[in-house]
């Protein structure tokens, strides 16, 4: 149960970003987004949406570079296949992933984008579930799957151990992992306000000019239903923070790269082993835990079975997370750029994104990385080619 602890809790680092909830895949690295050969932006879609002149104009500007996390991937894999024998090639590429990306703790504010990660790194988690490659995953594969997370917490240790390992015992014991979430914490609690930012500059800007003002924000407050605990018909500013998970719903769905078991699907699977392994905690826990697996596994393994014959290749996980994401960066794309809700991106749309790129506003986030560079404009340019 110890083991389990301390690989919740490191776990934990990481999907705090959700609030509770090429032959290779790589989640620590940044979509380029380039539209043709040198950057180059088709004529045709310049055509059809003329101010992309500027975004073109401004994409042959000098770049400043970006720190990633695939050089702290490639160095994890290069160290667990040194000093761990036991892990085969795709529980090493999952556990780089995962620690690659972790990386020391609070030494950077977290962004939208690492966000999205984070369910990216669960996609990964069932692509390694399924080891046979059957479309079915078994109770032996799922407890497996627990098995090698409860590994984590010593990896981290052994790799790291002058971040992850402050006594120096070889684990992340109970004490390292308090003082690690605290230091953590500084990194994610700014998270959820910029969201908040992101919706109000997407939906909130009624007259569009690219600033929300009060007026804006109490017009819409309106419309939505704080909690109004000491019932005095006035959102104050305590109510305001309590009532942020409103604001930010619909884009934290649209953020996730899988959808949420439904609570019928997890009901019908787990509520037989509740009462099965109820009073043996331990035994409950990792039972619950490889259930509900099981429901998200099945959830996503229809899909990417491509060409429908009962078994799942690499190269078929390999291609259904690329449609997963893209699915996923157009459905917050939308969201955040067709201000009109039309289903496309407008010249007008385009113009007021440029205006908010040379502006230096947040708005022009198109990466969520939470930085406007040169990035947004390859990510812009095509996200907008695949509508």
């Amino acid at each position: 149960m110890k083991g389990m602890d301390h690989a919740k809790r490191v776990r934990g680092y990481v999907s705090a970003a959700l609030f509770g909830s090429a032959g290779m895949l790589t989640v620590g690295c940044s979509d380029s987004g380039v539209s043709g050969a040198g950057g180059e932006i088709d004529p045709a879609l310049i055509e059809r949406l003329p101010s992309l002149q500027r975004v073109a104009k401004a994409m042959k500007e000098p770049a400043s570079e970006r720190s990633e996390h695939a050089h702290e991937i490639d160095e994890a894999a290069v160290w667990i296949r040194a000093n761990r024998y036991s892990f085969n090639e795709r529980e090493i590429r999952y556990l780089s992933n995962l620690i690659g990306f972790t990386g020391a703790p609070g030494d950077h504010p977290a962004s939208i984008a690492e966000a999205q990660r984070v369910t990216d790194l669960d996609y990964m988690m069932l692509w390694l579930l399924d080891r046979d490659g059957d479309l079915e995953l078994n109770d032996g594969e799922a407890r497996a799957m627990l098995g090698i997370v409860e590994e984590v917490p010593s990896l981290l240790a052994e790799i790291e151990p002058d971040v992850w390992d402050a006594d120096g015992d070889g684990q992340i014991s109970p004490a390292d992992a308090d003082a690690l979430s605290e230091m953590n914490r500084g990194a994610w609690n700014g998270l959820l306000d910029q969201i908040v930012q992101r919706v109000q500059l997407a939906r909130w800007d009624l007259d569009l000019d690219g600033d929300v003002t009060e007026e804006e924000i109490g017009i819409v407050e309106t419309s939505l239903n704080y909690p109004d605990f000491d019932r005095n018909g006035e959102i104050s500013d305590a109510e305001r923070e309590l009532g942020k998970p409103l604001v930010v719903e619909d884009l934290l769905m649209r953020l996730s790269l899988l959808r949420a078991p439904t609570s019928e699907s997890l009901e019908r699977a787990l509520g037989r082993e509740i009462v099965r392994v109820q009073g043996d905690i331990e035994k409950a826990t990792k039972t619950l835990m490889a259930r509900m697996m099981q429901v998200q596994f099945e959830s996503v393994a229809g899909h990417v079975d491509a060409d429908g014959d009962g078994e799942l290749t690499e190269a078929e996980w390999v291609a259904g997370f690329d449609q997963l994401r893209l699915r996923r960066d157009l459905r917050v794309f939308v969201y955040l750029y067709d201000s009109d809700q039309s289903g496309s991106i407008s010249d007008f749309e385009v113009t007021r994104f440029m205006e908010a790129y040379d502006s230096g506003s947040i708005h022009a986030d198109a990466d969520l990385s939470g930085a406007v560079d040169q990035q947004d404009l390859h990510r812009f340019v095509r996200l907008v080619g695949e509508m």
